[in-house]
């Protein structure tokens, strides 16, 4: 499934709302998704043919980028972003990044958990350690 349409080949992250978290898409949009298998209860391989799955693990960047384009565009369009000029008014790629922030590590450490548990940390929880983060910031 992997890159069966990729443009351009970004590297993926399991943060949320980030561009290049991973997403499970369509391989061909305005299609339906359909998964590959020949039968309604799969049993082996042989019940999955790639050639009926309309589903592509790519980042959210991609898939958006992609959108309802025509694949024959896809060469073209990579070429555009590759040209793009941003003002440094706007964007300085001198520019330090600052180090993450304590909420993109609770995102984090959110997804972590629930891969490792199944459960969530509730928003509570996030909501607390986000105002913590906040005193100690004023305090310092």
């Amino acid at each position: 499934m992997r890159g069966a349409v990729t443009i351009f080949q970004l590297g993926w992250v399991f943060w949320v709302r980030h561009a290049r978290r991973v997403v499970f898409a369509h391989r061909q949009h305005g299609m339906q998704l359909q998964s590959g298998c020949l039968t309604t209860k799969p049993k082996t391989l042989e019940d999955y043919d790639d050639k009926h799955s309309n589903i592509d693990i790519e980042t959210a960047f991609e898939n958006y980028a992609r959108h309802k384009f025509s694949s024959n565009s896809y060469a073209q369009m990579k070429d555009k972003f590759a040209k793009i000029n941003i003002a440094t008014t706007l964007y300085d790629p001198e520019l330090q990044l600052p180090q993450k922030q304590h909420a993109d590590a609770m995102e984090e450490q959110v997804w972590v958990e629930y891969c490792r548990t199944g459960e969530l940390v509730r928003d509570e929880e996030i909501a607390e350690a986000e105002e913590d983060e906040g005193a100690m910031e004023v305090e310092g």
